[in-house]
């Protein structure tokens, strides 16, 4: 008797589900990186602004919302906060991604850097909130102080991730330094912040990060799942 092949199509539900989990996959490595660019621009965006009003702000200097007043500082204080809080989610996935090898200091790094964003996202709400504060005033101390922790924490965790990143090879050619660059620069506005080249700093910063995140879209495959 002639056999007839029998064809069953018991892999397909199976096909299909890893086809779609790497879509999925795809998506939530898309996600940080996307978010990172979102946060670079709103930074370049503000920094413009910000150069723009204050020669002709009629807010004191010494103010929270300096250069801006009114419902124009309401909207930039949340936008920043807002997209802040949203890098957060970037650098979690960055601390995930194992981008900085074995390294503890860089994994410690990359989580200070964490902790650095969301002392920024504290320390915009009290800006939001206190606004009208004078930078004398325990509110205004309180957002510097918070302001002055961030970047610290920030920098010296974007410094400690960034030189695993250099040395673990993890990620290659251009995208090995973002990381540290950001960290770098991010020092060197501890300085510059409290003088008219704030703008100028906070739109070299905004390249820095979309350097980074540029960095975290091209090698999606680098990172944990």
């Amino acid at each position: 008797m002639k056999e007839i092949p029998v064809t069953t199509h018991l892999d397909a539900p199976a096909t299909s589900t890893a086809t779609n989990r790497s879509k999925t996959r795809t998506i939530s490595q898309l996600l940080p990186g996307a978010a990172a660019l979102v946060y670079a621009g709103v930074q370049l965006d503000g920094g413009i602004i910000a150069a723009a009003y204050r020669s002709i702000s009629t807010v004191p200097d010494d103010r929270l919302n300096f250069p801006f007043s009114g419902s124009l500082a309401t909207a930039t204080s949340l936008t920043w906060g807002l997209t802040q809080a949203l890098f957060v989610v970037t650098l979690v996935a960055f601390a995930r991604s194992g981008a900085v090898g074995a390294s503890r200091p860089g994994r410690i790094g990359a989580w200070m850097a964490v902790a650095g964003s969301i002392v920024y996202v504290a320390a915009h709400a009290v800006s939001l909130t206190f606004r009208d504060a004078r930078l004398d005033d325990p509110a205004g101390r309180v957002a510097i102080t918070l302001f002055v922790l961030a970047t610290l924490l920030t920098a010296v965790g974007f410094i400690l991730a960034g030189v695993a990143v250099a040395r673990a090879g993890c990620w290659t050619a251009w995208r090995r330094y973002p990381v540290l660059a950001v960290g770098v620069w991010v020092l060197c506005m501890l300085p510059l912040q409290f003088t008219s080249l704030l703008p100028l700093s906070v739109a070299v910063f905004a390249a820095t990060i979309a350097a980074f995140a540029v960095a975290l879209l091209a090698q999606p495959e680098d990172r944990k799942q």
